[in-house]
Formats: structure tokens, C-alpha cells, sequence
């Protein structure tokens, strides 16, 4: 009786073979193929999907610098456009005025010399250029231009939102 039940186990699995040899003597079939090719190109999607979400998720600035304030917190949903942050590039500060008169407005030429003196570095006199003046009055008590000033070195101890004194030297 065990060999008869072992023979009958043993045809079984002979008839099986024989089956799955059948089914897949020519090959898987077309409509499975079709399907797997469809699902493989589903997940493909998905994964660049994730993967430019991924890429979104990183902040690149156009240059070197410090973060000088941030305008979001973390976990905050933000809108493209939104600033996130406030890069400074201390290396290239420039000098704002926003209080030249208008008398003055129509001497002063992109190029004019300028003397800067600072407020919090008593002893430090810089040499700048005034690279640009407005066009248009700035809205405010009187009528007055702002001008912008790159000072030809930046002293050390200079910081960000320093008080400057700016005397632009007029022909």
C-alpha cells in the first residue's frame, strides 16, 4: 500500500511536469507579457515621479553665502515664488543711500568717486563707486534718489544692515 501511494505521488508530479511543460514549451503567453510590461512601466513612472519630487525637495542657491534669515519653518508648505530664505553674499556687499536730493541726483554719475565712512568703525575710510542711481524718486518726506555704492574693499568687521556715510564726490 506505502509503494502504491508512493507511485500515485510520483505520477502526479509526472503529469504536472508534463503539463507545465506544455504551457510553457512555446513560450509565456502574449497577454501575460503585456501585462507585465504594463505594470513595469507603471512603477518606472512612479519612481521618477518620486525621484523629481525627491529633487524638489532641495534648495540650490546661484551662489555662496550665508543664511542670514529664514521665512519659513520646518514641516510649512510653501508656494513656488515664496522666498524661503535670505541669502547674503558678504563678499560683494554694496553700499545703500536712499536720501540723495535731487539737486545732487543731477550731478551724480554712474562712476563717480565715493568716500564711505561707518558708523560702528569710527577709524575705517573706503573708497567706493557708484554703479547705479534710481530713476525715480524714492516715495517718502521729500525728493530723494536711491543710490547704490561697491565699495572697493570691504572692511572686516563690516556687517550687514551697518550704517554707512556716503560722500560722493561731484566734478
Amino acid at each position: 500500500m506505502e509503494y502504491e501511494n508512493e507511485l500515485a505521488i510520483v505520477e502526479a508530479n509526472l503529469q504536472k511536469a508534463k503539463n507545465d511543460y506544455a504551457i510553457w514549451f512555446n513560450g509565456p503567453d502574449p497577454a501575460d507579457i503585456a501585462v507585465a510590461e504594463a505594470r513595469l512601466n507603471d512603477v518606472e513612472a512612479r519612481l521618477l515621479s518620486a525621484e523629481a519630487k525627491y529633487d524638489d525637495l532641495e534648495l540650490i542657491a546661484p551662489f555662496d553665502g550665508i543664511v542670514s534669515d529664514t521665512f519659513v519653518r520646518a514641516g510649512e508648505w510653501v508656494v513656488q515664488g515664496q522666498p524661503i530664505i535670505l541669502l547674503a553674499d558678504l563678499n560683494q556687499l554694496q553700499i545703500e543711500t536712499t536720501d540723495l536730493n535731487e539737486i545732487d541726483a543731477a550731478r551724480v554719475e554712474i562712476g563717480s568717486p565715493v568716500i564711505i565712512t561707518f558708523d560702528a568703525l569710527p577709524d575705517i575710510v573706503v573708497e567706493g563707486t557708484v554703479v547705479s542711481i534710481a530713476v525715480k524718486s524714492s516715495e517718502g518726506t521729500g525728493v530723494n534718489y536711491r543710490v547704490v555704492i561697491n565699495p572697493t574693499e570691504i572692511p572686516e568687521d563690516l556687517r550687514w544692515g551697518m550704517t554707512a556715510f556716503v560722500d560722493i564726490e561731484l566734478e
